[in-house]
């Protein structure tokens, strides 16, 4: 199980390392007057930006996580993003495909990406609510709102 774990991390800080084009899901803003106050939830619209594929565009997820789960299916892949108060633009990413814990939760993955382009991850693998719509995140960036239920991040 280890093994595993360790596999799938080299492999998700490898494709965060050669991603070098910029997600293909909207940008948003943070309004400022929700910068500096705690609570506060950044609602996240997500959209479809790739559907039956074995290969993430945006390199958040490796071949191996989207091919290993989901033979002879295909993976469905969600996402968002937004700048948040300090310039930092940060994307959630969601595969639909047999990874998912129940027909309604799903493998979710955060990260943040500086000025420069540098990767961070937020969130490494979570189940969470299949919303097909939106997520938020807290305005100090630790938690993430799923149906109403709240996942603190890595």
């Amino acid at each position: 199980m280890t093994s595993k774990i360790t596999i799938c991390a080299a492999g998700l800080l490898l494709s965060l390392a050669f991603t070098s084009q910029p997600s293909p899901a909207a940008d948003m803003s943070v309004p400022a007057s929700t910068c500096h106050e705690g609570g506060k939830y950044q609602r996240i619209p997500m959209s479809r930006i790739a559907q039956r594929t074995e290969h993430d565009p945006s390199g958040l997820w490796t071949d191996f996580e989207l091919w290993n789960v989901n033979s002879p299916h295909k993976t469905d892949i969600w996402e968002g993003a937004y700048r948040g108060c300090r310039g930092e633009r940060i994307v959630v990413s969601q595969i639909i495909n047999r990874q998912c814990s129940s027909a309604t939760v799903c493998p979710v993955r955060i990260v943040q990406f500086d000025r420069g382009g540098s990767g961070r991850v937020l969130l490494a693998y979570k189940q969470a609510c299949t919303l097909h719509g939106t997520f938020a995140l807290s305005s100090d960036g630790h938690e993430l709102m799923a149906c109403d239920v709240p996942y603190e991040l890595d």
